[in-house]
Parts: C-alpha cells; sequence; structure tokens
C-alpha cells in the first residue's frame, strides 16, 4: 500500500477595506485553507500570535491599537511539511501631535503684525490647522502659518487645533504684546543762578501689557539739555505651550 503525502495548504480571505485606518483599528480575517494542517500558527505583525483559529466559514477580527504598518501571516503544518501566506501591508494611522508653537515677534509692541508657525507630527500630516488668536477674533482655518495683527496691549493666549482624518491635537501659546512707554521728567527748578541745584523726578510710563516686568529703561543726561530716551522692551520671555 502506497500513501500520497497530503500537501499542506495556507490561505486566508484579509477582504478590501482591511488594510488601513485609525488606531485602534480592527480587521476581519478568515482562514479558508484546506482541512489537512495539524496546525495553524497567525502572526498578525504586532508581537501577537495564535493557534486557535482553523479553517471556518465564520470570520474573526484582531484589533491593532498602535499606528504602524503591518502584516499578517498565517502558517500551515502538517505531518509532511508547512507553508505560510503573507498578506499586507495594513497601515494603522493616528492623529496628529503638536510638538511645538511659535510666533514672531513675540514680545512686540501694539499694533503688532505677528506671524505663528506650527510643528505637528504624524504618520497621518493633519491636513488643516485651527487658529483663536486670544483677542476676540473669529477663528482662522487652512495654514498652518498665519499671521495677526495685535492693535492693543495685552497677553493674550493663542489656541492652535491641528486636525486630520483620525482626530486632533490642540496646544496653546502665549503672546505678549506692549505699547510704547511715556517718557516725562520733572526739573525742579528749572531755572536760577549758577552752581543751581536740580531735582529730577521720573514721571515716565512703562507699557501697559499685564503681567509683564518692568520694560528696559534707558536715559541720556545731557548737561545743560534734555533727556531723556525710553524704548519698548518688556522683559523677554518666550512663549511656550501652556
Amino acid at each position: 500500500m502506497v500513501f500520497q503525502p497530503v500537501q499542506v495548504t495556507a490561505v486566508f480571505d484579509l477582504p478590501a477595506g482591511n488594510y488601513g485606518g485609525c488606531a485602534p483599528y480592527t480587521i476581519t480575517i478568515q482562514n479558508i485553507s484546506y482541512a489537512n494542517a495539524t496546525t495553524f500558527i497567525w502572526d498578525y505583525g504586532d508581537g501577537q500570535r495564535d493557534t486557535v483559529r482553523p479553517p471556518s466559514t465564520t470570520p474573526f477580527t484582531h484589533t491593532y491599537t498602535a499606528t504602524g504598518t503591518y502584516q499578517v501571516t498565517l502558517y500551515a503544518m502538517n505531518a509532511c511539511g508547512s507553508t505560510y501566506t503573507i498578506k499586507g501591508p495594513i497601515t494603522v494611522v493616528g492623529k496628529p501631535r503638536i510638538n511645538a508653537v511659535n510666533a514672531t515677534p513675540n514680545p512686540g509692541c501694539a499694533p503688532q503684525r505677528v506671524t505663528f508657525s506650527v510643528n505637528a507630527t504624524g504618520q497621518q500630516p493633519a491636513n488643516n490647522f485651527y487658529w483663536n488668536f486670544g483677542d476676540g477674533s473669529p477663528w482662522v482655518s487652512g495654514t498652518a502659518t498665519p499671521s495677526h495683527t495685535y492693535t492693543a496691549s495685552g497677553v493674550y493666549t493663542v489656541t492652535v487645533v491641528a486636525r486630520n482624518f483620525c482626530g486632533d491635537d490642540t496646544a496653546r501659546y502665549r503672546v505678549v504684546i506692549d505699547t510704547l512707554p511715556q517718557a516725562q521728567l520733572l526739573a525742579t527748578p528749572t531755572e536760577g543762578c549758577h552752581a543751581l541745584t536740580v531735582n529730577f523726578t521720573n514721571l515716565s510710563t512703562p507699557g501697559m501689557a499685564e503681567g509683564t516686568s518692568a520694560p528696559f529703561w534707558e536715559a541720556l543726561w545731557i548737561d545743560g539739555g534734555t533727556c531723556c530716551w525710553a524704548g519698548c522692551y518688556p522683559q523677554l520671555w518666550g512663549g511656550g505651550l501652556l
């Protein structure tokens, strides 16, 4: 009597529409191999394996919880040998992540036009950005590098939302807009005899951005002349993500 070896097969169905999406992403699989294997091993490419999915008319599912690119491998074995089949790639993506927001200049002096930029990463890039500049103006959308003019002094909280079809990420950033200090000096007395002693009082007012420390002041004293010079220089501190 001669026994013919039974060739092992590994066949499974991964229907169209199961090759990519947002995490967590679930695929549907069906083992349609001939029932001539004694062992089936499933490797989903994400570190998970199982041996409990024999040929069946009932599909089953597997969920990928992390972003990445995966492939599914089915190994089939019997006493005559083994074989395997691979299908993929399956691309799992997530929402974007905002890493940094920048504004130039910051701080500035009103009226000040400020240009913003955002660094957002992800396997699926953001395809839209939404900005609120914190001064009561309407939200704007569509660009990662908008510009906005602040007409009044203040400390503004800027909100940016980066979005793709998987979701969105939000960040907040602080912008300081100051006003030009007003230089004013009181001299007493303003006239008199030689060797006159004059008392000076600085009545200047700083910029009006609340939350900043005192501006930088510089005065140039000229013997027999006038003073002073003052500039809009609030303490320089970065905005940073809030």
